[in-house]
């Protein structure tokens, strides 16, 4: 009987013993993983405050920047122009129905045609070409673009 319990116990206590070497390998591995993330995000920081300087230092570099942002935003503002406008493409009835025709009237309060239609317009004010009163008076002394 004695000889039976041995076994159990003796695989009991491998179990024991596996589990806590994975126990503790995962903690080492977790400690390295670590200081590996921080020293990353360190070396990250650094490049980042050394870039930053960098532009800070130079106004063309600046400049190329905000041109860069300006271009991604427009670039992203077109994106979401195309798929609401493929999406009221896919959207729209073959027929002529009444909701189809109270937009084209202008029905409906025109807020859904006037959203679509609405142009952002951002521009630098120390430059001093336009103000928004100007802009407002060019906006209305052009014909609209269908």
């Amino acid at each position: 009987m004695a000889g039976g319990h041995g076994t159990k116990d003796e695989a009991a206590r491998r179990i024991f013993y596996a589990r806590l070497r994975a126990r503790r390998e995962r903690v080492i591995r977790d400690s390295f993983m670590d200081t590996k993330r921080r020293k990353l995000t360190t070396d990250l920081e650094e490049r980042e405050r050394a870039a930053a300087a960098v532009e800070a230092s130079d106004p063309a570099k600046q400049e190329e920047r905000r041109e860069k942002d300006v271009t991604a935003r427009v670039q992203e503002e077109l994106a979401q122009f195309q798929a609401r406008k493929a999406k009221k493409f896919a959207a729209a009835p073959t027929s002529n129905s009444k909701t189809s025709e109270q937009e084209k009237n202008g029905e409906n309060g025109g807020t859904a045609t006037d959203k679509e239609r609405m142009l952002k317009v951002y521009w630098e004010r120390n430059l001093g070409d336009y103000t928004a009163v100007k802009l407002r008076e060019l906006h209305i002394s052009r014909p609209l673009i269908g």
